[in-house]
């Protein structure tokens, strides 16, 4: 039965009063498929009001940001005196459940903030500056420890720490506010690979890395010990993976090879996830199911050719993009994104992923850049070599940013609530609101940008570049911002 002292929708829901949107959604959603009614019993149905009534009042930024302000004191009280919904489960880091079982049991409430204390050193400071136009963000730090190029970043659930790697396999955690060296990893530098993305647990606890030649590694952030080694070829893009503590970790890889003789390459149609405990010794102790993008083509005659895969930060969705391919002679015949629902129902006893939503474009009017939301609830694609289309995946509503002409050397990111949207070519950098469809800051850096992201931290959106001398930049917005519905 579900407990409420203080009538707060954040007992209810059994989150921290600091949690996200994308973390409140979640809880609500694996809250409803435990208590509805129609999946349960009857009884169940004044719990499903409460959590309905509790889900209403801050299932919005507004909403929340309003609760917040009128029952500041309850949330005070409740943050010094239960700490409940922030401990981890019972064994959870020792008796690995498999992803399914987790959610279902547990919900984002499992994902816990982790701030150990760390060895602590000061970055090395730069006197370079990037040239920035505009008043939304301010610079939180800079750092270079004559790092390599700087190839891939990834946060935090709460903002509060970043991974980076660097292409010759030197990977970093650091404190996002401060720039602060946490622990420090090398990817197989003994092997004339290149990495190609590196990945931060929801919590913290972990890091991983992949690249090409250099396989998969895992580490313990806190111990620095090595989790598990992943063998195989690993392409950029191609491949993604995301983890929860030092318990699973879900891998999205190729699946599917197909060859058409009018191209030179073979390509994949599918994916295959691959869910593994980590805890166990096998080398792929995994349930592995598979995403057929030709189940959802309706052209007679037509191949997907997968060319990008993005999981959700809570491995709960794949978003995938593809090219249609013609099976006679190769020729491009338009472009495909789908969303894929990785988690069972209550309903399903032998799961198989779903499409949650389904999105075609005909001919040649798509084209690299792609990107997606940490939450997959937005996917941006480069749109009739004239447009910035920035989909709201939940809603199936879109918006076109009139931006100059990109190619596939450009680079796009979006904020976890859409709100906005970094495009880079080579130096240049500009932040776009898609409310407004307007340009909000744009930087000019000393060298090439090889890398964004974004994440949020304490309200506001945090904006890294990663940039080609081995210089991380770290960039704050004033104020938060709103994105479409």
């Amino acid at each position: 039965m579900l407990t409420d002292s203080y009538d707060n929708p954040y007992n209810l829901l059994g989150i921290s009063n600091n949690a996200t949107q994308e973390e409140i959604r979640t809880a609500y959603i694996t809250l409803a498929k435990r208590h509805h009614p129609d999946i349960t019993s009857e009884e169940n149905h004044e719990i499903m009001i409460r959590i309905n009534a509790a889900y209403e009042k801050i299932n919005t930024p507004e909403k929340k940001r309003n609760y917040d302000e009128t029952h500041r004191f309850e949330i005070n009280l409740r943050t010094h005196n239960d700490t409940s919904a922030a401990a981890p489960p019972p064994g959870y880091t020792q008796n690995a459940n498999t992803a399914y079982s987790h959610w279902q049991t547990y919900g984002s409430s499992a994902y816990t903030q982790y701030n150990p204390s760390a060895n602590r050193t000061q970055p090395q400071t730069t006197t370079v500056e990037s040239s920035s136009r505009g008043n939304v963000f301010t610079k939180m730090n800079q750092f270079n420890e004559k790092l390599a190029a700087i190839q891939a970043s990834s946060f935090t659930a709460d903002g509060s720490l970043m991974a980076i790697g660097a292409i010759d396999g030197t990977i970093q955690v650091r404190r996002v506010q401060t720039g602060e060296l946490y622990s420090q990893f090398s990817l197989n530098r003994h092997l004339s690979g290149a990495l190609l993305n590196v990945k931060i647990a929801a919590n913290g606890a972990t890091v991983g890395a992949w690249g090409y030649q250099m396989g998969m590694t895992i580490w313990n952030t806190q111990t620095r010990q090595e989790i598990r080694t992943i063998s195989g070829e690993f392409y950029s893009n191609q491949t993604d993976f995301v983890m929860d503590s030092t318990s699973w970790l879900r891998l999205a890889r190729p699946h599917l090879e197909n060859k058409i003789s009018g191209l030179e390459h073979p390509f994949w149609s599918g994916s295959v996830i691959q869910t593994i405990d980590l805890q166990k010794n096998a080398q792929y102790a995994a349930q592995n199911h598979i995403c057929n993008e030709s189940e959802t083509d309706a052209f007679k005659g037509i191949i997907p050719e997968v060319r990008a895969r993005f999981l959700a930060q809570d491995g709960s969705s794949l978003t995938t993009f593809s090219l249609l391919r013609n099976k006679q002679h190769g020729q491009t015949a338009g472009a495909m994104i789908n969303q894929w629902c990785l988690i069972p129902s209550a309903y399903e006893k032998i799961f198989k992923p779903s499409i949650l939503r389904h999105i075609t474009f005909p001919g040649k009017i798509v084209s690299r850049p792609f990107a997606v939301s940490k939450s997959n609830n937005y996917a941006a694609i480069y749109f009739d070599q004239r447009a910035l289309r920035i989909y709201n995946m939940n809603s199936g509503n879109f918006i076109d940013l009139d931006i100059e002409f990109l190619n596939d050397s450009s680079m796009v990111a979006l904020s976890a609530n859409g709100a906005l949207a970094a495009i880079v070519k080579d130096s240049y950098t500009e932040i776009w609101s898609t409310q407004t469809r307007s340009r909000l800051h744009a930087w000019n850096t000393p060298s090439s940008v090889t890398n964004i992201g974004f994440t949020d931290y304490n309200g506001l959106s945090v904006f890294l570049i990663g940039r080609k001398d081995g210089m991380v930049e770290i960039w704050q917005t004033q104020k938060g911002f709103m994105g479409f519905e």
